[in-house]
């Protein structure tokens, strides 16, 4: 279950909170099966017009466009791919260690959710100020060796900044997420920066967020 009935730890009555008012509740989640997202995707140098195409409970599809071409990022469940400008086949399989972060970045919604799930442990690590503001911090920490720290707001319980940490190659890349609007009654950060160990930052600007609109599981699977 994505949001079970939990008891009456810290970190039990946090996640429920957090469940009830930064994910508006089971009833809001269970009646999301898909989301189409919209916007512009900024480097220093370079800016692309994003699509993005997520559904439950791990698809994920990414178009990049720009004057330089088309880029094409896909994970079907099983086999994460994509497809660069600059080459004749319609798609090739990622790299092992390319596949392995964008597969982590494919569940849909987060790694807070279905807290009884095996291969992952929750630790709650108090409170800390973090983005002009007071946040619990939370530590899901996975057996494909990635943590990821939660910044929940303690008023709004949204979660306003999250350290994605690689364990396997000791990087980390941290996201700073803004300008939050309610969509269908579910909070969408329609300003997310992105920054990494090296020095890369990347800003996504949401023009458009629709969901449930029609996806199916084909429309993930990599061209032939």
């Amino acid at each position: 279950t994505a949001m079970p009935d939990l008891g009456n730890s810290n970190l039990e009555k946090l996640l429920t909170r957090y469940y009830q008012l930064g994910l508006s509740g089971s009833d809001t989640w269970s009646g999301i099966y898909s989301i189409r997202l919209k916007g512009t995707l900024a480097l220093i140098d370079k800016e692309f017009k994003m699509s993005c195409y997520q559904r439950k409970p791990n698809r994920l599809k990414m178009i990049l466009d720009s004057s330089h071409g088309q880029i094409v990022l896909g994970y079907d469940g099983k086999e994460a791919w994509q497809h660069m400008p600059e080459t004749n086949s319609p798609a090739a399989l990622m790299s092992a260690d390319e596949a392995r972060r964008f597969i982590h970045s494919s569940v849909f919604g987060n790694y807070l959710l279905y807290p009884y799930r095996s291969g992952k442990t929750i630790e709650y690590l108090g409170t800390t100020r973090e983005m002009d503001t007071v946040c619990h911090r939370i530590r899901v920490v996975m057996q494909n060796s990635y943590s990821v720290d939660y910044y929940i707001d303690v008023r709004s319980y949204l979660d306003v900044k999250i350290v994605n940490r690689d364990l396997k190659f000791n990087t980390s890349t941290t996201l700073l997420c803004s300008d939050f609007r309610t969509i269908n009654g579910f909070p969408v950060a329609h300003k997310v920066v992105s920054k990494t160990d090296e020095g890369v930052e990347t800003t996504l600007t949401l023009e458009q967020v629709d969901f449930n609109i029609g996806l199916t599981d084909w429309m993930f699977n990599r061209p032939e």
